[in-house]
């Protein structure tokens, strides 16, 4: 038998852990309980009261840095609305002769409507 029981290709891959929690997750855990402690102490807070706000401090914690956190943020961004745009389509032929017009001035709108004649008596 080996010294050590975890070969090192085992080992890859996989992160540290006590049971559920992360070990990345247990400082800030037991930083979380000191403080819902202090809390207890300064606000004179009854002993459920404390552990409720203790665990709450690690699920906030464990939503706001954990690995999946962007499974909560993504409930507070706004889906895209999708919109279908169809470009009108112009033949080369029609931008041609557009282009023309406007360099001799020609175009629609301008001086193409007739001029309203006064009603007769």
């Amino acid at each position: 038998m080996s010294k050590y029981p975890l070969t090192v290709k085992k080992a890859l891959g996989k992160k540290a852990s006590m049971g559920p929690i992360p070990a990345d997750m247990v400082i800030p855990t037991i930083v979380g309980a000191i403080l819902s402690l202090m809390a207890r102490g300064a606000f004179n807070l009854d002993w459920p009261v404390a552990m409720i706000l203790c665990a709450l401090t690690f699920v906030f914690y464990f939503f706001l840095v954990g690995q999946k956190s962007w499974k909560f943020y993504s409930l507070f961004i706004d889906v895209p609305t999708l919109i279908r745009i169809a470009p009108r389509y112009l033949s080369p032929s029609s931008y041609e002769r557009n282009k023309k017009k406007a360099e001799t001035g020609r175009t629609k709108g301008k001086g193409s409507r007739r001029r309203r004649q006064p009603k007769r008596r």
